[in-house]
C-alpha cells in the first residue's frame, strides 16, 4: 500500500503522493484518499529554517568499523517490510555549551552551524524523558530555534531555575558531523523511520572521531484529518523494536561490530573534554 518513489515514478503514478522530511523523499499511497505525514509530537516553528520542537525517539548503535564499511552496510540494508530510500548526506558543525549552577546542576545547549552557511545559526537542546524501551533507546524532548547569547542564557536559566548571571559557562570540543540517512517506510501501515550512519570528527586533530548508527521514529502516513494520539511512537513499539533488531542482524551478517549505546553526544564530548584536560 505504501512505498517510496523514484523521480520518474512521481511523474506517472496516480494516488496520493506525500513528501517526507521536507521533500528529501516521496511516498506513494495506492489509494485515492489524500494522505499526510502525521506526528503530533512535532511542532514546526519554521519548517524552511528547520526550527521546531519534537519528541525524539531513537535507537543508537556504537560502531567499531572503518567509516567506509559502515556506509556500505547502511547502503546495503534491505527489508521485506520496508521500502527504503537512497542515501542522502547531511553535514553540520556543532559546538556544545555547558551551563552550570552553584550546586553542580548542568544544562547543555548546542550551537548549530556557522555564519555564512545556507541556514541561520541555530541552537538545540534536549531533555531526557522516561520510556519503556530497552538499552540503546533514547527518548528526549528537543527544541531547535534561532541562536543568540541572550536566548541561550534564557533557556539555561529557565531549565535550572536560577538567574542567568549565576551560571558558569563552559565550551565542549567543537566538531563536524557527516550524517548519511535513509528513510524507511513500512509498506503496510505507513510508519516512517530514519536510519542513519553518523561520523562526528572533533575540530582538534588530537581527539578521536565517533561512528554511530541510529534509527529514529519520524511519523506515520495517515489519511488527511485522521487523529493520531500523542506519544504515537508507543503505539508502534513492537514495530520499532523489530526494525532495530533487523538492522542489527544485518550489521552482524556483514561483520560490522556494534553495541547498543546509552552514551549521548554530550556524554561523548564530556569524555573527550576530560581526557584532553
Amino acid at each position: 500500500m505504501f512505498h517510496l518513489l523514484s523521480a520518474g515514478e512521481r511523474e506517472r503514478l496516480k494516488g496520493s503522493i506525500v513528501p517526507l522530511g521536507n521533500g528529501v523523499a516521496y511516498a506513494h499511497v495506492d489509494n485515492e484518499r489524500r494522505y499526510c505525514e502525521a506526528n503530533p509530537d512535532v511542532t514546526f516553528v519554521s519548517a524552511p529554517q528547520s526550527f521546531w520542537t519534537h519528541l525524539e525517539v531513537e535507537y543508537k548503535l556504537e560502531a567499531r568499523a572503518p567509516r567506509e564499511r559502515c556506509l556500505e552496510a547502511l547502503t546495503a540494508f534491505r527489508s521485506h517490510d520496508y521500502s527504503l530510500s537512497a542515501v542522502w548526506p547531511r553535514k553540520s558543525f556543532e559546538r556544545y555549551r555547558c551551563f552550570r549552577d552553584r550546586t553542580g546542576a548542568s544544562f547543555y545547549l548546542a550551537v548549530l552551524g556557522k555564519r555564512g552557511w545556507r541556514l541561520p545559526v541555530a541552537m538545540k537542546y534536549k531533555i531526557a524523558q522516561p520510556h519503556p524501551y530497552p538499552e540503546g533507546f533514547h527518548v528526549r524532548s528537543v527544541a531547535i530555534g534561532p541562536y543568540s547569547e541572550a536566548a541561550a542564557a534564557r533557556a539555561a536559566s529557565s531549565y535550572l531555575h536560577v538567574p542567568a548571571r549565576a551560571l558558569r559557562v563552559r565550551n565542549l570540543p567543537a566538531y563536524y558531523s557527516d550524517k548519511m540517512r535513509r528513510i524507511a517506510l513500512h509498506r503496510s501501515i505507513g510508519l516512517v523511520y530514519c536510519i542513519s550512519f553518523g561520523y562526528a570528527k572533533p575540530v582538534s586533530v588530537a581527539l578521536p572521531a565517533r561512528s554511530q548508527f541510529e534509527i529514529e521514529y519520524w511519523s506515520r502516513l495517515l489519511p488527511a484529518g485522521a487523529p493520531e494520539a500523542l506519544g504515537s511512537h508507543l503505539l508502534y513499539r513492537s514495530e520499532f523494536l523489530d526494525i532495530a533488531r533487523a538492522f542489527w542482524r544485518h550489521l552482524e551478517r556483514l561483520n560490522v561490530p556494534v553495541t547498543p549505546s546509552n552514551v549521548t553526544r554530550v556524554g561523548w564530548l564530556e569524555r573527550l573534554s576530560h581526557a584532553n584536560s
